[in-house]
């Protein structure tokens, strides 16, 4: 699928990228790559039975609902910038990695 990227507007850094288009959270963030841009999640999204490590220059912004779903013999490691309400962000069983995540206040 091509990485559709809007102009920035508000959001921690760069561009941003829609994540309800993907299936899993894995395939919106090796479409985005190593370019810095923020992840809008508005819907829960899983990562597809992997394993799945978030790059420093991506961003994930939590709107509306939207959340990752963590399944039972799953991780995801976090290394970008987190920006999300008093909400529930994370879902599920699996291994949930943030110690490195940039989390602004």
């Amino acid at each position: 699928m091509p990485l559709k990227l809007h102009e920035h507007q508000g959001f921690q850094h760069g561009p941003w990228v829609d994540a309800t288009p993907y299936v899993h959270l894995e395939d919106a963030v090796t479409a985005i790559g190593q370019n810095n841009t923020t992840l809008l999640i508005s819907k829960p999204i899983d990562l597809g039975n992997k394993s799945v490590t978030v790059p420093r220059e991506v961003s994930l912004q939590f709107v509306n609902n939207g959340r990752i779903i963590v399944k039972k013999q799953e991780s995801l490691k976090v290394l970008g910038a987190i920006e999300a309400y008093a909400s529930q962000i994370f879902e599920g069983d699996g291994e949930i990695d943030v110690s490195e995540a940039l989390v602004p206040f």
